[in-house]
């Protein structure tokens, strides 16, 4: 008899990304609807060009780690340094500064006291490092593990002159509870002082007492001005209920850091949740996203504004964060439902909703540990994706998801911004745990990954039927290696290896192959060696056995 034909699953084409999302409380796994569908544990550095083919993501080029930092980590109660904010500035001379703000807690004469540093480091100037406020210990006790944000951005300001152009500021605003000392709504540099290592406060004069400065439970820049939410908190009810909220908008005047900076109109007073996300689309709008209940869309000058409500923007929680503008519009995250989009109307999208578990961006939810209270880190557009927490991408042209890091060596948290050469996509972490970690890495748009791991979703091939794989087939470019495993569902495991020499042409390879089975998942390993690995088709060729018992 003639040996039988074999049959083929082709695989050439990856834009469907990692779609993977299960519900952990109800369900165990999932399977692939299409051959080249990915499971997003054990996928990473890699994602799918415009013709479908698989190559590797902007390889992490290099790491920073400031000369000094101004606490011993050993006397940290967290046992690690957790980093609260991240900024870059620039172009300065020919280089750009960093600003880093740490939050801990540490014994202070048998009470556990907090404390609160921001660092302005001159990177352009051989690393040197300039304390800029220094609260240690801030006034009253602390619990651990219970960190705040320092919201960082820069704005151009005059001191005295409205219509001047103004000169550069990096403005940060942290609010750590209670006290005078634990508050910053700053600027840098001092206006009165620009070129020493100070900070100005902005003084708020709707506000009496030593210390009139708002609690900011989130700070940005709208319009040319310093914008800050404040946490406030009111005496609620018979028993003496606390209603927190931070609906109090103060902000500077218009490219001036002082002067009459007074409390705007409580914007959407029918419902007082408070908000956990606010970004500005443009320099007429701003979005304010409620913790419950929908959005408010700010247009024209904050001090009369014309304001819509956004019905369909989700419920956020209180899982505060910095959303993104894209070109498809703002990019935010909702709670355990996922990444959703607003590009302008009264509803947003959830580009989340088959591709992966909302709770994947909150690190403390993924089991890594983190320091914050509330906060789940930076979002930040670049190029052609949208990076997010716990080293997830989204690429808003393919409406696909990947991940730039395996997990497991690097862990992404402040997302952004870019270096002033904007190839370059700067991040931190969420903490160290020793002064020679990376604070900071570096990310080359123009530079690919030298290693990639690609794992599918477990593919059925046959319903009642054994398959026989006899035969496989890859087609790759580039100079290095790449390697194939299939993988059973009992764990077995064929691997196959193949060497990529053609960096001109695509280069096909064929290999013999054992693996009976019904349902198979496979996995792509490449190290380059030069020019990038790029995948163009796997095949898989198999026969078809007799029926499997029923039972």
């Amino acid at each position: 008899m003639p040996p039988r034909d074999l049959q083929w699953v082709v695989v050439d084409d990856w834009r469907a990304g990692i779609r993977a999302r299960v519900d952990p409380a109800t369900i165990s796994g999932t399977v692939a609807r299409l051959p080249g569908v990915a499971d997003s544990s054990g996928t990473y550095r890699c994602h799918a060009l415009p013709n479908g083919s698989l190559a590797p993501l902007p390889r992490r080029t290099t790491t920073f780690t400031p000369s000094s930092i101004p606490i011993t980590i050993a006397t940290i109660t967290e046992g690690r340094l957790p980093i609260v904010g991240f900024w870059s500035n620039g172009p300065i001379q020919t280089g750009i500064e960093f600003h880093l703000a740490y939050e801990g807690t540490r014994d202070v004469a048998g009470t556990n006291r907090r404390w609160f540093y921001w660092q302005r480091i001159r990177n352009f100037d051989a690393n040197q490092v300039d304390t800029i406020i220094s609260n240690d210990p801030c006034t009253g006790s602390a619990t651990a593990s219970s960190m705040r944000p320092c919201w960082f951005h820069n704005y151009r300001c005059d001191a005295t002159t409205q219509t001047n152009p103004g000169l550069p500021r990096v403005v940060a605003g942290w609010f750590a509870g209670g006290g005078g000392a634990e508050r910053v709504w700053h600027l840098f540099p001092n206006v009165t002082t620009p070129t020493s290592n100070t900070a100005q406060a902005i003084e708020i004069s709707a506000l009496s007492g030593s210390h009139p400065r708002v609690d900011p439970s989130h700070a940005f820049a709208h319009q040319g001005r310093a914008v800050v939410l404040d946490q406030s908190s009111y005496s609620y009810g018979a028993n003496s209920y606390v209603w927190t909220h931070n609906e109090d908008v103060y902000y500077t005047d218009a490219n001036l850091d002082s002067g009459a900076i007074t409390l705007a109109s409580t914007y959407g007073s029918e419902n007082a949740s408070g908000y956990s996300a606010a970004v500005s689309t443009n320099y007429s709008e701003l979005l304010l996203m409620k913790v419950a209940g929908g959005g408010l869309l700010l247009r024209g000058d904050v001090d009369d504004p014309t304001v819509l409500r956004i019905p369909g923007i989700p419920a956020l929680g209180n899982a505060r964060h910095q959303p993104t503008t894209s070109p498809v519009g703002v990019v935010f995250i909702a709670g355990d439902t996922g990444a959703w989009l607003w590009n302008g109307g009264e509803t947003a999208e959830n580009i989340s909703a088959d591709a992966i578990n909302g709770n994947e961006f909150n690190l403390a939810a993924g089991g890594t540990t983190t320091d914050f209270l509330d906060y789940i880190g930076r979002l930040w557009h670049w190029y052609d994706w949208v990076v997010f927490p716990n080293n997830w991408m989204w690429n808003w042209r393919e409406q696909s998801w990947w991940r730039l890091e395996n997990p497991s060596d690097v862990v992404l948290f402040h997302i952004g911004p870019e270096h002033a050469i904007e190839t370059y996509l700067l991040a931190a972490p969420a903490y160290v745990t020793s002064a020679s970690d990376p604070f900071i890495y570096y990310y080359d748009y123009q530079t690919p990954a030298t290693t990639f791991r690609y794992t599918s979703l477990p593919m059925p091939l046959g319903e009642k039927r054994d398959l026989k794989i006899r035969q496989m087939v890859l087609v790759a470019s580039g100079n290095g290696t790449a390697t194939v495993a299939l993988r059973k569902l009992d764990g077995t495991t064929e691997s196959h290896a193949f060497t990529v020499t053609s960096t001109s042409r695509p280069q096909y390879f064929r290999d013999n192959c054992s693996v009976d089975a019904n349902e198979i998942q496979y996995q792509i390993d490449t190290t380059n060696s030069g020019t990038p690995v790029v995948i163009h088709e796997l095949r898989l060729g198999y026969l078809e056995d007799s029926h499997l018992p029923v039972a």
